[in-house]
């Protein structure tokens, strides 16, 4: 059905654009969207070092400090040679806070076509499914024309059968 669809709109856009220019776009488009999803796992394979990354940096920043702070408390150091450390690290940094929300951004863009490619498919099935509905009301009414022509000639026929014949006024005899 999909398919349907996308030739009749393939159909319609060649109608418009002219089948060369069509072409053309349909082959640019194709190459834009490998960029995108190039682009796309680029930035996805990125996102997942930095995330791996920053996992490792926070591990050892919370292990420095409960050692840090279990020798202060052990007397080990003084308690005044340094501040109590943290030892649940959450590493949110502005380069990474820009990062993780033009990483959103490209999502939201990801999903916009996505829709916008979903609302083309459905609008082209609704074409197929209008044209299909012509196509079946043609056959619906050349069906019935045969049927009530049928019943005419049969109808034609059986008066023929039983109808009286004609008797003209010379054949009667007195």
């Amino acid at each position: 059905m999909f398919n349907v669809v996308g030739k009749q709109a393939d159909d319609f856009m060649s109608s418009i654009l002219g089948q060369e220019n069509w072409t053309k776009t349909k082959t640019t488009w194709k190459k834009l969207n490998n960029i995108y999803q190039a682009a796309a796992n680029v930035i996805n394979s990125m996102q997942s070092i930095i995330d791996s990354a920053r996992s490792i940096m926070e591990l050892g920043a919370e292990m420095t400090g409960k050692i840090g702070n279990a020798l202060r408390r052990a007397g080990v150091v003084f308690e005044n040679a340094f501040n109590w450390f943290p030892e649940q690290i959450n590493a949110a940094t502005a380069r990474q806070t820009k990062l993780n929300g033009m990483i959103q951004g490209i999502q939201n863009i990801e999903d916009v076509a996505s829709s916008l490619s979903s609302a083309v498919s459905e609008v082209k099935s609704i074409q197929d499914t209008v044209i299909e509905m012509r196509e079946q009301r043609q056959k619906f009414n050349e069906a019935v024309r045969e049927l009530v022509s049928g019943k005419t000639e049969a109808e034609a026929d059986s008066k023929a059968k039983y109808q009286s014949p004609t008797i003209q006024s010379s054949e009667l005899k007195p």
